[in-house]
């Protein structure tokens, strides 16, 4: 019996989860080409992660949602492609953007940027280092910056669940318009969960005839035991058609009109302990 998710139907009448939006397969000798960077911004799935940014902003109106952990049941769903588009399309519309791997055992964003082994998020925490920027690699996207996962420690969830995270969560959020984390599988590791309730919000990706319905519905246990925020879901290589919004935005697009862009709202400054960033 098939139990795979295949639709957005399945995500919100059967997940319960608030559909962010769909995103169809993008294919790519490379993994850098399977990113929006050099795609037409007027592609149907440049649209369709347009799509997922304006139904985070419109969401942030009331409640900001200025940092987001992107993650999935299990692996190869899709979740580090969308993390990294997620954060493209958001740098397109203005805001300071920067990306986390915190996929400690993983890593994929510096593949996918095409970025050189550098010292990133593990060697930060494991230093004394209180100046962040030096760990934030520039990308061809202006307003987008990476941080590598960095050295790959023997202690992944404690040093993702430490006070020192903790700060940097804070402080970055703080410098950036929008923080994107790269986070592990739910179900894998327990990485995820540790970092689920440090951020404003959780979308978890589920990948079209892949993920079963059985792992995501304990992948959603799992984050709402933990404490998380779930915004909702994002279904990936997804080949469901919205034809009658690509022909509006098409022709608004072509004419110079686009969908709104509500801001991401700031927030009142949150008092906590002296931060070492």
């Amino acid at each position: 019996m098939d139990d795979t998710i295949k639709s957005t139907t399945d995500l919100t009448h059967t997940l319960e989860l608030t559909s962010l939006g769909r995103v169809d397969k993008i294919d790519g000798k490379s993994p850098y080409e399977r990113l929006l960077i050099d795609q037409n911004p007027f592609s149907p799935i440049s649209e369709e992660y347009r799509i997922i940014r304006s139904n985070l902003q419109f969401m942030s109106i009331d409640h900001p949602l200025k940092s987001i952990l992107i993650t999935s049941a299990s692996p190869a769903e899709g979740k580090s492609i969308t993390a990294a588009n997620l954060g493209i399309v958001m740098a397109q519309a203005g805001f300071k953007t920067v990306i986390v791997d915190t996929d400690l055992r993983r890593p994929f964003q510096h593949t996918l940027f095409q970025i050189d082994t550098a010292a990133g998020l593990t060697d930060l925490l494991s230093s004394a280092a209180t100046n962040i920027d030096p760990y934030l690699n520039a990308t061809p996207v202006h307003n987008l910056y990476v941080m590598t996962s960095g050295t790959i420690p023997p202690n992944p969830s404690e040093l993702l669940g430490s006070q020192r995270m903790a700060d940097f969560v804070d402080a970055l959020r703080d410098m950036a318009d929008i923080v994107i984390y790269d986070s592990p599988p739910v179900l894998a590791v327990a990485d995820a969960l540790v970092l689920a309730n440090q951020v404003d919000g959780v979308a978890l990706v589920v990948q079209a005839k892949k993920t079963r319905l059985e792992a995501a519905q304990h992948a959603l246990t799992t984050l709402y035991q933990g404490g998380a925020n779930i915004i909702g879901g994002i279904l990936n290589r997804s080949n469901e058609k919205s034809a009658g919004y690509y022909e509006y935005y098409h022709h608004n697009s072509a004419n110079g009109h686009g969908p709104s862009q509500p801001p991401i709202p700031t927030e009142p400054q949150r008092h906590h302990h002296k931060s070492p960033f």
